[in-house]
């Protein structure tokens, strides 16, 4: 039979689900890291060059795609070769001389998927394709790897002693997976700043206020998928104590919320980020990891389990950055001191984040007073 169906490209009124991620996996490798980084940051742009870049962006657009290698090379030529289908109408079995080869769509589909670990399938779909061994305990690891996994990174401020004030405050991001795009995004568009310090809310001034607003505008676009938290309190006395003391009430506080919200339906895992502070860290760190493991399981039995609690240097990781601003936010909310720079990047945060705002569903805060 000459003629090809042409159903197989006609258009379709609907839009297929978007799930850009892919399943949280350890790669040692660093050019594949490389390669997997490069990758994910085309696929935010539209300059989509090369066979496997197009790949990607089928696969990440549309997740039926995953699972077959016809419907794959069909999405692709309907795609990025429309010109070539509509120019050979009535269509034919010849016309597939002049698309893209369908064993190149596929070379590609294995490489994103099996070497850079991108957009991959059912995993009955991997097994068949020989991806998967049969084994049991094989099973177990890939059930553990997709378990969804939340990150919170927060940042305290006014730790010093030097004031009767004291902030903490970050973001939760709600699903790793789903959030991996944006974040590399978020992180891409933080090396091309021309901002080579690091953003501390301490060092806003009149000469860098506008990179602060930057920063606070890219957070408002890049919000979807993301919860923002910020405590500030008096506090007197000595502070790391009291610092583990409101980490454990904020996680605790976190995880009602989200269950409050729907966003608890099955067991997830849950990683802090927190900008290393070597006091803090070496005196009180193994006892918060201890003590959140603990509080979440007797509060929330086995829905959530702690992966770690993670020092970093804030450096330019750009979450991290942001955590400082709306801590240091938060703090502002209890001084008096005026300045009109940190004032206006204050205002921007609130803005971006909806935190003091009673109407936002994404947005936990309180500020305590003491009596």
């Amino acid at each position: 039979m000459d003629d090809l169906s042409e159903s197989l490209f006609s258009s379709e009124s609907y839009l297929s689900p978007t799930l850009p991620w892919s399943l949280p996996v350890e790669i040692q490798n660093q050019e594949v890291l490389t390669d997997r980084s490069e990758l994910l940051s085309r696929l935010g742009t539209l300059n989509l060059v090369t066979v496997e870049h197009k790949v990607a962006k089928v696969l990440q657009q549309y997740p039926e795609c995953r699972d077959s290698d016809t419907a794959l090379a069909i999405r692709y030529w309907k795609k990025f070769q429309p010109d070539i289908l509509e120019k050979n109408k009535p269509l034919s079995l010849d016309v597939l001389h002049h698309l893209q080869p369908m064993t190149t769509i596929i070379r590609c589909r294995q490489h994103i998927q099996n070497d850079l670990s991108l957009f991959q399938g059912a995993p009955r779909t991997r097994r068949r394709r020989g991806d998967l061994q049969m084994e049991f305990f094989q099973y177990l690891s890939e059930q553990k790897a997709t378990q969804p996994e939340i990150t919170v990174y927060l940042d305290e401020t006014g730790t010093d002693g030097q004031s009767n004030y004291m902030g903490i405050g970050g973001i939760c991001v709600i699903d790793n997976r789903q959030y991996e795009l944006t974040l590399q995004q978020f992180n891409n568009w933080r090396e091309d700043l021309n901002y080579p310090e690091t953003f501390h809310f301490a060092d806003a001034s009149s000469k860098n206020a506008d990179y602060f607003m930057q920063l606070a505008a890219q957070l408002s676009k890049r919000r979807t998928g993301l919860m923002f938290f910020g405590y500030a309190t008096e506090v007197k006395g000595a502070r790391n104590q009291k610092i583990a003391d409101l980490i454990i009430q904020l996680v605790s506080d976190i995880v009602d919320y989200m269950q409050e919200n729907g966003c608890l339906n099955t067991h997830r895992h849950l990683r802090i980020v927190k900008e290393a502070e070597a006091q803090f860290d070496n005196m009180h760190l193994d006892q918060l990891r201890k003590d959140v493991a603990e509080h979440l399981y007797h509060h929330n039995g086995s829905m959530i389990s702690l992966t770690d609690i993670l020092p970093r240097p804030k450096g330019r990781e750009v979450m991290l950055e942001c955590a400082d601003l709306i801590a240091s936010s938060m703090r502002r909310r209890l001084t008096t001191n005026r300045d009109i720079h940190k004032d206006r990047i204050s205002s921007a945060v609130f803005n971006a984040t909806g935190l003091v705002d009673d109407s936002e569903s994404s947005a936990l805060y309180i500020i305590h007073r003491l009596n």
